[in-house]
């Protein structure tokens, strides 16, 4: 199995296909004793010539015989000309790539990946050291700068302790696990991110080969009839692989220890690469009507091969949205509802009436700490979760994952599955934005109370459950227009 990367010759893959009909043209032709002449032409053996034919993709189609034409050769026998030959080949080799033409570029899904590198800086509050810079360039290493504003949760939350309110004190417990719930939610993205890699080296790969198994038969069809056939091999690299995953992204050492009990990208994600390579197929025989066999058999084995590898994305995929479905939600407690990746409204703040419900009686509370406080929540940590939630927002429509439906999963491939995981998961980082958001604004309503600005606190809180009720039950959204034939996209 050869190593060669075809992938970046994929763009002249229609233009290979006539090289092979080309190619195959000249083997029948070479068997029935015409060989390629000074002037272009094809001369019958031991014949003038000036009574050369023309070659194949000429647009010619020269109706003089095969003399040494026979059945064995697998055409029918209907063919009595060279012309018919010419035609032959035409007919039967172009549909044999068909499947292979259209192939997504890999680059759409690595710059989707660096999207999901950017969530995953806003998520980390300690960020991770790997060999290289994460992007697409790189995508063996996970290396980013941890997001020290996650940290100022602590921050709010020991302020609020002091103010010894039963409200104050239920939403300081929340911020006490945030960063950990956070942190789960970045190894989400990371288990997205790594998809979105596999997906990218799913299409290399197959352009590769595709571009590779037309080389492989332009030199199985210059052999027929000699005694080197043996000799030209065509790799599909897709079926057996250099590495596994994981050693093909070494990121996972950065970020494989369990969280918690055990939770881990790895115990997630599917081998899809990994096994031992398979041995290359050999298109080489000294009958045309031979390698042509040979070709469908390859691609029919490429077909059925992609199909599995894409299967484990999918698998990938659907453990993740089945972990985002099956965990709880973290409660101060901790024990295992520290691998959750929502957290636990904390009701008592919001169910507050008044300022005596954050500060007890008697409590002395600068109004500038509440100010900041509300700030912190609000225009860091808040705005922070946006920022994450906003580069997962940034998908690929689903065409971005359109080939033939006899590749991989299907048209669309893995792209419903990551859809739906994708957002599940921007859902649990909005909810937890809003969180913030929302405590920010009790909290500033209790520093107009306390500073004097007004005294409608109670008003105030009202607005902020009336905004948590209209997000919880939200007006039935009315369905985008469906597209024939595509996945729903959400």
């Amino acid at each position: 199995m050869t190593d060669a990367d075809y992938s970046g010759e994929y763009w002249r893959l229609e233009g290979l296909i006539e090289e092979v009909v080309e190619a195959a043209c000249q083997a029948v032709l070479r068997i029935n004793g015409y060989y390629q002449n000074s002037s272009g032409g094809y001369s019958a053996s031991g014949g003038p010539e000036e009574y050369s034919v023309p070659g194949p993709g000429s647009g010619q189609y020269p109706d003089d015989p095969l003399p040494n034409y026979v059945g064995p050769d697998g055409f029918p026998e209907q063919v009595q000309s060279i012309g018919d030959i010419y035609r032959l080949m035409e007919e039967q080799i172009p549909p044999i790539f068909d499947s292979l033409l259209g192939l997504p570029h890999e680059g759409i899904f690595e710059s989707k990946a660096d999207d999901v590198r950017l969530a995953l800086m806003q998520l980390s509050a300690s960020g991770s050291r790997g060999a290289g810079d994460g992007s697409s360039d790189a995508p063996s290493s996970i290396d980013y700068e941890g997001n020290s504003t996650l940290a100022l949760a602590t921050d709010v939350a020991q302020t609020l302790k002091t103010w010894q309110g039963a409200a104050a004190d239920a939403f300081s417990q929340y911020l006490n696990v945030f960063t950990v719930v956070v942190g789960n939610q970045a190894l989400a993205c990371e288990v997205l991110r790594i998809s979105l890699y596999q997906q990218s080296e799913f299409f290399r790969r197959l352009r590769s080969d595709a571009v590779e198994l037309a080389h492989s038969a332009i030199e199985a069809f210059n052999g027929c009839g000699g005694i080197t056939v043996g000799d030209v091999k065509a790799a599909m690299s897709v079926v057996g692989t250099v590495n596994t995953v994981l050693g093909w992204f070494p990121a996972f050492s950065v970020i494989t220890g369990p969280v918690s009990t055990g939770m881990s990208v790895t115990g997630l994600l599917v081998d899809t690469f990994g096994g031992e390579a398979a041995e290359p197929n050999d298109l080489a025989a000294r009958s045309p009507h031979d390698v042509i066999a040979k070709m469908n058999s390859a691609v029919s084995d490429l077909q059925d091969r992609s199909r599995t590898v894409e299967g484990d994305i999918e698998k990938g995929l659907e453990n993740l949205k089945s972990l985002l479905d099956q965990t709880p939600a973290a409660r101060p407690s901790g024990g295992l509802d520290q691998e959750a990746f929502r957290l636990a409204r904390p009701e008592q703040t919001y169910s507050a009436t008044g300022v005596d419900d954050f500060i007890t009686p008697g409590v002395v509370v600068n109004a500038d700490n509440i100010a900041n406080a509300a700030d912190l929540l609000e225009k860091d940590l808040a705005y922070e979760m946006g920022q994450a939630w906003t580069a997962l927002e940034r998908v690929p429509g689903y065409q971005s994952w359109a080939r033939d439906s006899r590749i991989g999963t299907g048209i669309y491939g893995s792209s419903q599955e990551y859809f739906i995981a994708s957002l599940q998961l921007e859902e649990e980082i909005r909810e937890t934005a809003n969180e913030m958001q929302w405590a920010a604004e009790m909290l500033r309503a209790i520093w107009q109370d306390v500073s004097g600005v007004d005294d409608n606190v109670g008003q105030d809180f009202q607005a902020v459950r009336d905004r948590i009720i209209t997000y919880d039950t939200p007006p039935a959204a009315t369905p985008p227009p469906y597209v024939s034939g595509g996945p729903t996209p959400y």
